[in-house]
């Protein structure tokens, strides 16, 4: 699976670099994406999500409904077997736990651990700490009971 996990700051030069058939962009509340994303191509199927980087569920924070739209997003790439770009402001934390989602769909139930296991074989990955809450998120709402978020959370911790 061709995913990058990277920062803001980074999104242009990615862009630049390689081709991508998708892009997760996880932003602030009511921040702008980075160019080339304030206006892309037609060609590029772009799922913006705006939250801040919290492990409880404030106003700003993540959401099931963040997670929801995360996860038919990645569907997405998946039947479509695309390459994509997840990016948060950092490159670190929100990106991360998008990618491992994206990994623990691609893979199906009972693949917790490798998915989380591959995370850090991305490009980008060897920085990833993956957010927790997005993470119990995901794995409710993909009936994991629990494994994922136990999975991510004996390897990079809470």
């Amino acid at each position: 699976m061709d995913v990058v996990i990277c920062a803001w700051a980074e999104v242009e030069e990615w862009m630049e670099q390689r081709e991508f058939d998708f892009v997760i962009s996880i932003g602030a509340s009511q921040s702008a994406p980075p160019p080339p994303l304030d206006a892309p191509p037609a060609s590029l199927r772009v799922c913006r999500l705006e939250f801040y980087d919290t492990l409880d569920g404030g106003p700003d924070g993540p959401h099931e409904y963040h997670v929801l739209a995360l996860i038919d997003f990645c569907e997405e790439i998946i039947e479509a077997d695309g390459a994509a770009l997840a990016h948060c402001e950092m490159g670190v934390s929100r990106s991360a736990a998008a990618a491992l989602i994206l990994l623990a769909v691609a893979m199906g139930p009972g693949r917790e651990r490798a998915s989380v296991g591959m995370l850090e074989t991305l490009e980008g990955g060897d920085r990833a700490r993956p957010n927790a809450r997005i993470i119990a998120l995901a794995d409710e709402i993909l009936g994991r009971d629990g494994d994922l978020l136990s999975a991510m959370l004996q390897v990079y911790g809470a």
